[in-house]
């Protein structure tokens, strides 16, 4: 366990949310930054104290739950201090568990609407989801900038598909803008491309100790219904709630194929039938 440097923290409150720009924050609470999703799971917990408390502020207009303290950080701090080789401690389905049976959900699209072809995992580590997909005969690709290069693609390359499990929440609060420009960007202009995404939301009746706020898991961003409608709305997007904390995002554009094909009844019928990892 590697001590936190002090002086990488950002100690200075927040002006504003990112997602709405409102300046209408609230404090949310602490959490040592020892505290990881596997507690929930496993009934004890998986690090001791970092003797690091991590604030969350919650935005009162959207409901984005996030912390900033982590501002000043560069990639290699996050590997150094989260994503590093005690992460699979954290979050312990990352490794194989979540890609395979998300990849078994995203595998039924493609048996039933062969107008989808190809896609993109953001998020997908070292691309078990990808892999997957492509030994059963689907075009697919993985980016992951904490895990270098996994699969190489021309960059103005568009996808059918873009799927990104349980990276949102990771995504620091100043960069959540221009974390969903990217998902838009790997969509087709003239041509239908649907977004599937999972992460927890955050209800009106949860506080601090709500599970899914856990930092050693890298959990430094929790959308509500609300303030994920909010960003995806900015850049043209549509998002439906479906089950297991899954999202469709697609272009208002692109309602009829989406009907026509029945990529939801599709969806909700191969997440139903298939139980699913989250961490």
């Amino acid at each position: 366990m590697l001590a936190i440097e002090n002086t990488r923290l950002n100690k200075n409150r927040p002006h504003q949310c990112e997602i709405c720009r409102k300046q209408k924050l609230d404090s949310f609470g602490s959490k040592d930054f020892g505290h990881a999703g596997n507690d929930h799971f496993s009934g004890d917990r998986t690090f001791h104290d970092y003797g690091v408390l991590v604030p969350y502020m919650k935005c009162i207009n959207c409901g984005f739950i996030f912390t900033n303290l982590f501002d000043y950080w560069e990639p290699s701090n996050f590997i150094k201090h989260i994503y590093n080789e005690e992460y699979r401690l954290a979050d312990p389905p990352f490794i194989l568990e979540r890609p395979l049976h998300n990849a078994e959900i995203i595998h039924e699209i493609f048996n039933y609407t062969p107008h989808l072809r190809t896609i993109i995992d953001i998020g997908g580590g070292d691309g078990q989801l990808a892999h997957f997909l492509r030994d059963h005969g689907v075009d697919s690709y993985s980016y992951d900038p904490h895990f270098g290069e996994v699969d190489t693609f021309p960059s103005e390359k568009t996808f059918d598909v873009i799927t990104s499990f349980e990276v949102i929440e990771h995504v620091p609060h100043n960069q959540q803008r221009k974390w969903m420009k990217q998902l838009v960007n790997f969509m087709h202009h003239d041509k239908i491309s649907i977004a599937i995404i999972s992460t927890q939301t955050t209800k009106s009746s949860y506080d601090i100790n709500w599970w899914y706020i856990c930092p050693r898991n890298g959990h430094i961003s929790i959308h509500s219904q609300n303030s994920l409608a909010y960003l995806a709305a900015h850049y043209g997007l549509n998002t439906i709630q479906l089950p297991n904390s899954f999202i469709l995002l697609y272009k208002a554009k692109w309602e009829k194929e989406i009907n026509d094909y029945a990529v939801l009844k599709i969806l909700k019928s191969s997440i139903d039938s298939k139980s699913c990892a989250v961490d």
